[in-house]
């Protein structure tokens, strides 16, 4: 497919990662885009202050299936881990029916794709790194609640495979921070642009973890491979140039922005998805269709640090 001129609708466009992907569509000047979003007055707002955004169309979901479109970009989801908390069992649901939503979209439109945000989530608990891997589904009475979201995600999966005529790519996104994150929300880059922004001190649990944080303009690059790329019906995990620990990262945003941090034994951050010692993948599919990201997950946390707290370093 030709990236150039491509008809692509954002859905989920005021959401983290449809913010990220829309401003990234936007920027390049060469998408006829249309974001697609819930809440029109946000949606207002996000595309006033977005370079670009000006020439973007505006849609509700009522008025998509109308449209048409060479790419459906889905981004809809839960942002924070507490919001994946509050919404429970609930999250099977919010998946399948936007899902449902596109694939009878798909079902009208067989020339047209659908990139999909998944999340590494689904391969459970991360004793080891993802290699690729598609796990099975469990039994949804055996779950629990930290297992929800993933196996929602994997659901989501597992229909888009099922539908093996459709063109549809799955994305599983593992870590992702940008200057358009919640910061309020309770996580750990949460916690520490606030440290920074306030020049306070972050408390974390002794426990090292290993997170893959892709930078926005990676994921928008990977994004562009897909839509180049000869279409198909399938999956990519998505990596940055390097992971980080955590540690290593609290000692890097030390040096660069003066914080200091403390270790303690209770729980800090919620983890919505289970404890995740190993949350990146070791599989390098995507680069069979040209990705190479550009940024380690160091470095597209300053990017996007230095984009929440101008002057802070």
């Amino acid at each position: 497919m030709s990236v150039v001129g491509s008809r692509v609708a954002v859905l989920g466009a005021t959401g983290h990662v449809g913010k990220c992907l829309s401003a990234a569509l936007l920027g390049d000047g060469t998408h006829d885009v249309t974001t697609v979003a819930r809440d029109s007055v946000a949606l207002a707002r996000f595309l006033a202050a977005v370079p670009g955004g000006a020439a973007a169309r505006r849609s509700s979901f009522e008025e998509f299936p109308g449209c048409e479109f060479d790419v459906v970009l889905n981004c809809v989801g839960v942002g924070n881990p507490e919001s994946i908390i509050a919404l429970g069992a609930e999250v099977f649901d919010l998946t399948e029916r936007f899902d449902r939503m596109v694939m009878e979209y798909l079902g009208r439109h067989p020339e047209s794709m659908c990139v999909s945000i998944s999340s590494g989530a689904i391969y459970g608990e991360f004793s080891a790194p993802g290699d690729g891997t598609t796990p099975g589904l469990a039994d949804r009475a055996s779950l629990t609640p930290r297992e929800y979201y993933g196996q929602a995600k994997l659901a989501s999966e597992l229909r888009h495979r099922e539908a093996s005529d459709q063109h549809i790519v799955d994305l599983r996104l593992f870590g992702f921070f940008s200057r358009y994150a919640d910061v309020q929300a309770r996580s750990l880059m949460g916690d520490i642009v606030r440290a920074v922004s306030r020049r306070d001190v972050v408390t974390v649990t002794a426990d090292d973890v290993i997170r893959d944080y892709v930078d926005p303009d990676d994921l928008a690059e990977l994004l562009r491979c897909v839509m180049r790329a000869t279409p198909c019906n399938g999956v990519f995990d998505v990596y940055s140039a390097a992971p980080v620990g955590k540690f290593a990262l609290l000692d890097a945003f030390a040096e660069r922005y003066g914080i200091s941090y403390t270790v303690e034994q209770a729980p800090d951050v919620p983890e919505a998805t289970g404890d995740k010692p190993m949350y990146y993948s070791t599989d390098r599919g995507a680069a069979t269709i040209g990705y190479e990201p550009r940024w380690t997950s160091l470095e597209a946390l300053f990017r996007a640090t230095d984009a929440l707290v101008p002057g802070a370093s």
